[in-house]
């Protein structure tokens, strides 16, 4: 899961009005603001009532759904093996499902989730 295939999943999401957080390795890096390894998936998070929007939206780019664990996680993959996991979270304020830190990859800024060491990320 290279950069420019970061940016173009969360431009997708975005036009479609689909809030979702950065999470795990390119969060990290995205808080660090350059890539430090090569990533095999992006973990995003998103609200739970948003799942299946998050879901059409990246089988809109081919992506399908590979397995689903549980309810609130689901593990999505394109004909290339590019791999997205959603973790879907619910919060009392359905208005700011996650707290956010500010990333960049590529020099763009991106929503970084604020959950680790919270029990997620």
């Amino acid at each position: 899961m290279d950069a420019p295939r970061v940016l173009e999943l969360l431009d997708h999401l975005s036009a479609r009005d689909i809030s979702v957080w950065i999470d795990g390795g390119w969060g990290v890096d995205a808080l660090l603001g350059h890539q430090t390894r090569p990533h095999d998936d992006l973990d995003l998070i998103t609200r739970l009532d948003d799942l299946d929007e998050v879901e059409q939206a990246l089988h809109e780019l081919g992506y399908v759904r590979d397995r689903r664990t549980v309810d609130n996680f689901a593990y999505l993959v394109d004909a290339a093996g590019h791999q997205v996991d959603v973790h879907a979270i619910t919060t009392p304020d359905t208005t700011d499902a996650c707290p956010t830190e500010v990333g960049r990859i590529l020099g763009r800024e991106v929503p970084v989730s604020g959950l680790r060491g919270k029990g997620l990320g």
